[in-house]
């Protein structure tokens, strides 16, 4: 060893000491180059290169000390051989796991790798291999590993992509005890074009066409996930049109986009369809009145209640038209219009249910009200129901309300009500256009009169009414069966209660309108006396001229399902050949899905490497619950903004998330291990999040609702994704199988009190102590099971025993259960003093007769931390967080290996559901139906009795 190598040798293990791999890497390899005779060099750098997480070079540099001491006269240490030989076993089955190690990039090096195997065995079972050669008592377990995995490289090949099918389709979040979906048909945004960016008023974020790879603009697309009616991708399509216009020849022959309209309410999407189509039938007809009519039934398809006659009857037709089309294969829609083949039929019911629904235009005015929630009354009410709470949480929703009085003063100025507010509170209806007005007797003359007067005669008013009564129609679009269900509305007659500001869209679209002639980073003043006819005609008109010119150049892809779900599909199981989206808005959808964690996991890997892109949402549902936005962050992620590139792979664009708009953007990945979180400060962060998913806090009352619905499947999820963001396989792999062990120590606790989680949290540790994690072992093995033959880090030797390895053992039970306590489920209806039936927090408890399930949900906490006296013992309980189905009244449905239900069909078991947060039992199994049956096979004889 010269004095070179010797010096570089001191420096790369002085780096190897402090944790930087790469900077050890390099001074390894230098000093192999110089010396490629001695084989501690090459030992050592595969020592740092596993380290990193580069199993590939790991597996080259082990293989190359072997030879050169293959090649050496001198005696070979045991110790080396032993190292080298366990280190290539554990890189083969991380290789094999992570992707970049094949079947057929080990041809070469076979008789190498049995070389090497076979010496280490022997020396281990030789006296130069007992007790005291440290790593002997692993190698024969570790090398058993590789002998199982090497066995299941064909099964890998064959079956990688049906477990990562697998996996995308696993519930990620807990379910309520009720699953109905709201139907929000009307938004209540500022119109976002997103080549401009996520805020339409002060932060402009302009997407810079012309500058992009020409390669990439045939691809460009953007999603709009919870597309609510529309108004977004309508103004990005707008957009799209102005910026294409601008591009030079080369660049409009190459420019092609993609807008996928999403949301997990099928009627929504049945909504935007029967929008698109409207305005693309405007894009072709030249009769005036036709146009007219076209647009005057967008406009109040769009936001009326009820809308004239012949606007109703070109709805009713296009409604039945879409019927017929959607009924045909492939569905027979414009050749820039696309919907996703399992969204069809639920569109084709909801288009059903509109075409054959009745309703009485008088009974949904009696329904409908204008409500300006700045009217004085409103004010008067939100600050008597703010004023009853108490603590941070109130003071700073009081505090946003007073603020946005303030400024909406400060806007509007003391202008008096304009005319066709006062026309829409006497009458509740739009005014139609000049041109189809005279078919509405009376309407010009009382026009005239509120303009001069500011009032409309009681006579003139009553036969008003009468006509819209008898001529005009409801918007049938704003309504779902949903309405029809005496569970979920008070009279169950099918018209719900329609209180809005309905002219606040229509300031949205004047100031959309005139955006293009305000400075950049002012805002247009609106002019409240112009008609929302007026507004919605120059909106919608700019809608048809960008599909008119973009028509061979956009495709539009209508999805009905939840974000999460179908991101996870595309990410996980499309992988990298997934689509890569420019921008997405969000809408508050991460209000109801963990936040931006969830969208870590699962949206982020389909952001396109790019740095203008984006994905941005906004905090609506419960803006109020956050005093701050580190207490947002840290709720939703252990992380703040800071935080995510060294954890999460994505960057936080803007993170004034409750005020404003939470903007990520994307990171090149995997990223370099020196940029990301230490093993020990990864190890942390994870068992913080592992531990607040066992035993979550719990939500503030109502109105400061904070959902985080995350369960374990979400956790293994991140793991995942970890992998992908380029933490090394064993880190993630190592975690796991002390989780696994059922149970680990450690000095940290989940967070015990109302969310949010102060920041003050991520610092704070506890005396070590002991927490089991046997109780959630059994829904590991069904998410392990179900993605095993893709899992992209090895966990074979870390499986307990009886944990099935096998996919298809992971099956659908269903159980038939009732209501174990009263919860109402009527809108606006207290709810019995057990919650909201509609909160995730629902938990599967599987436990012997013998154990009392109560006492088992309501102390899971000291369970968990092995402070319980009575605690039962691990194999008698176990939880499931992620039910596959939850429904009060009638069944669960849940994944569970059949090996697992045949062990304890014999037993006393039973089941129950629960609230985790308040540990009440939500339902119980039916005793005159005490069966539990799998999905789709012949129902089985009682499996669980009932308690």
């Amino acid at each position: 060893m010269s004095e070179r190598t010797a010096a570089l040798k001191q420096k790369g293990n002085d780096c190897f000491k402090n944790g930087e791999w790469s900077r050890a890497s390099r001074y390894f390899m230098e000093a192999e180059k110089i010396d490629p005779n001695d084989p501690i060099y090459p030992s050592n750098l595969s020592a740092a290169l596993y380290e990193s997480g580069n199993y590939v070079d790991c597996i080259q540099a082990i293989l190359r000390s072997w030879s050169v001491l293959r090649r050496g006269t001198g005696n070979v240490q045991p110790e080396s051989v032993i190292k080298l030989s366990s280190r290539l076993a554990r890189a083969l089955c991380q290789g094999i796991c992570g992707g970049t190690i094949r079947r057929e990039t080990l041809q070469d090096k076979q008789a190498s790798i049995k070389d090497l195997r076979e010496t280490a065995l022997g020396i281990q079972s030789t006296s130069l291999g007992t007790a005291g050669t440290p790593g002997a008592a692993d190698l024969s377990r570790l090398w058993q590993e590789w002998s199982t995995m090497e066995a299941e490289m064909g099964e890998i090949a064959k079956r990688g992509r049906e477990c990562r099918d697998n996996l995308s389709r696993l519930p990620h979040f807990m379910k309520p005890l009720d699953d109905v979906i709201a139907y929000f048909s009307i938004g209540m945004d500022q119109i976002i074009d997103l080549t401009q960016g996520w805020e339409p008023r002060l932060d402009p974020y302009p997407l810079q066409l012309d500058k992009i790879p020409v390669k990439k603009l045939s691809t460009l697309s953007f999603l709009f996930g919870g597309v609510g009616d529309g108004r977004h991708a309508f103004g990005t399509l707008v957009g799209l049109q102005q910026a294409y216009k601008k591009l030079e020849n080369k660049r409009r022959s190459a420019f092609h986009a993609h807008l996928n309209f999403l949301d997990i309410h099928p009627a929504t999407i049945g909504r935007n369809l029967c929008m698109l189509m409207l305005i693309h039938h405007l894009c072709s007809e030249s009769d005036p009145v036709a146009r007219v009519e076209l647009k005057a039934t967008l406009m109040y398809a769009f936001l009326g209640a009820v809308m004239p006659s012949y606007c109703y009857d070109r709805l009713v037709a296009l409604a039945e038209d879409l019927q017929t089309r959607l009924s045909r294969s492939p569905p027979d829609l414009p050749a820039w219009l696309q919907i996703e083949a399992d969204t069809v039929e639920p569109v084709r019911d909801a288009l059903a249910f509109w075409v054959h629904t009745r309703k009485s235009t008088r009974k949904v005015l009696e329904k409908h009200m204008h409500s300006d929630p700045l009217d004085p009354g409103n004010i008067a009410q939100m600050m008597q129901l703010l004023g009853g709470a108490s603590g941070e949480l109130a003071a700073t929703a009081r505090s946003g309300l007073m603020n946005t009085i303030m400024q909406d003063a400060l806007e509007k100025g003391n202008k008096q009500q304009p005319d066709e507010r006062r026309w829409y509170t006497d009458t509740k209806v739009f005014l139609p256009p000049v041109a189809l007005r005279k078919r509405h007797p009376g309407f010009d003359a009382a026009w005239r009169q509120l303009k001069k007067s500011k009032k409309i005669e009681d006579s003139a008013l009553q036969k008003i009414r009468e006509h819209i009564e008898s001529d005009w129609k409801p918007n049938i679009l704003l309504y779902a069966a949903v309405y029809n269900d005496t569970r979920y509305h008070p009279d169950g007659d099918g018209y719900r209660k329609l209180e809005l500001n309905v002219f606040q869209t229509f300031e949205f679209m004047a100031e959309f309108n005139r955006k293009e002639k305000a400075a950049p980073g002012t805002v247009s003043k609106i002019d409240l006396d112009k008609l929302a006819w007026d507004v919605a005609s120059t909106f919608f008109d700019k809608v048809v001229e960008a599909l008119r010119a973009l028509s061979e150049r956009i495709t539009v892809e209508l999805v009905a399902g939840g974000l999460s779900e179908v991101m996870a599909k595309d990410s996980i199981s499309s992988g990298p050949d997934s689509r890569k989206y420019m921008r997405m808005w969000l809408s508050n959808v991460p209000d109801y899905t963990h936040g931006p964690m969830n969208l870590a996991i699962y949206v982020m890997p389909n952001l396109d490497d790019d740095p203008d892109a984006g994905a941005a949402c906004n905090c609506l549902f419960n803006r109020g619950s956050w005093p701050t936005d580190g207490q947002y962050f840290t709720s939703y992620t252990y992380l703040l903004p800071q935080d995510f590139p060294r954890y999460l792979g994505c960057r936080v664009v803007r993170s004034d998330a409750v005020s404003g708009n939470l903007v990520l953007g994307s990171l090149t990945l995997p990223q370099p291990l020196e940029k990301l979180a230490t093993r020990e400060e990864l190890a942390t962060w994870l068992t913080r999040m592992l531990f607040n998913v066992f035993i979550p806090g719990r939500s503030p009352p109502r109105p400061y609702t904070v959902r985080l619905p995350h369960n374990l499947v979400a956790f293994f999820g991140l793991l995942v994704h970890l992998r992908r963001v380029g933490f090394p396989g064993h880190w993630l792999s190592g975690f796991l199988a002390r989780v696994l062990s059922g149970s680990m120590v450690s000095d940290i606790a989940p967070y015990a009190n109302e969310w949010p989680v102060p920041v003050e949290y991520l610092s704070q540790r506890v005396a070590p102590h002991q927490v089991r994690t046997d109780p959630w072992l059994v829904e590991f093995e069904s998410i392990i099971a179900s993605a095993y033959y893709a899992l992209p880090f090895p966990v074979a030797t870390a499986l307990p025993a009886d944990f099935s390895r096998d996919p298809d053992d992971i099956v659908v039970w269903e159980a038939q259960v009732a209501p174990a306590i009263p919860f109402s489920t009527v809108e606006g209806h207290a709810y019995a003093g057990n919650g909201t039936p509609y909160d995730p927090v629902v938990r599967i408890l599987f436990y012997k007769r013998e154990r009392s399930p109560g006492m088992l949900a309501s102390s899971m906490r000291s369970v968990f931390s092995s402070g319980h006296p009575g605690a039962p013992a691990p194999g008698t309980f176990f939880v499931l967080t992620a039910a596959e189905d939850v429904q009060i009244r009638s069944r669960i449905r849940f994944r569970l290996s059949q090996k697992r239900m045949e062990r304890i069909k014999g037993e006393s078991w039973s089941m129950v559901a629960y609230r985790e947060d308040t540990g009440e039992i939500g339902t119980c199994l039916r005793r005159s139906e005490a069966a539990v049956r799998l999905v789709g096979h012949c129902p089985w004889t009682t499996i669980l009795t009932s308690p």
